[in-house]
C-alpha cells in the first residue's frame, strides 16, 4: 500500500491535517491565491471547521476574500459555520467572491457561470438570508 506522510493512502493522520492546516494559513497570510487554489481539492471537514473558527469579520477584505476564494467549494447548508464568512463575502468588491458566496448560501454551484452573465439570484438569495439570519 503507497504510504502518505507516514500513513497509508487514504488515511488521514493528525499529523497530515495538521501540516495541511499550516500550509493553508501560511497561503492565507501570504495571500498566495495559486497556493489557495491548489488546496482547494483537500479542504476537507477538519479543515473548514477549523478556518470557519479562524475567521473574523475583522480580518481585512483582502484576506477575507482569500477565505472565501479557499472555501468557495463548500455550502452553508452542510457547514453552517461558515454562513458569517459567506454572508461577509456579499460586501465583497470582488465580483467572484460576491458569486462564490452566494453560491455557497443557495448551495447551488450550477448558477455560478448565470451569475457571471449577470443573472444574479436577489429573490433566491435574499429568502436564503432570511433563513439564515432569522
Amino acid at each position: 500500500m503507497p504510504q502518505v506522510g507516514g500513513a497509508p493512502a487514504g488515511i488521514d493522520l493528525p499529523y497530515d491535517r495538521d501540516m495541511r492546516l499550516d500550509r493553508i494559513r501560511k497561503a492565507l497570510l501570504e495571500l498566495d491565491h495559486d497556493e489557495l487554489e491548489i488546496l482547494r481539492s483537500s479542504v476537507g471537514p477538519t479543515e473548514v471547521r477549523v478556518l470557519a473558527r479562524e475567521w473574523s469579520q475583522a480580518l481585512d477584505r483582502a484576506t477575507k476574500d482569500a477565505y472565501l476564494a479557499l472555501l468557495m467549494d463548500q455550502k452553508v447548508e452542510t457547514y453552517p459555520e461558515l454562513a458569517p464568512m459567506m454572508i461577509d463575502g456579499l460586501a465583497s468588491s470582488t465580483f467572484e467572491i460576491r458569486a462564490y458566496a452566494a453560491c455557497s448560501i443557495l448551495g447551488d454551484f450550477e448558477i455560478f457561470t448565470q451569475i457571471l452573465e449577470g443573472v444574479w439570484p436577489a429573490e433566491r438569495l435574499a429568502a436564503a438570508l432570511a433563513k439564515l439570519t432569522n
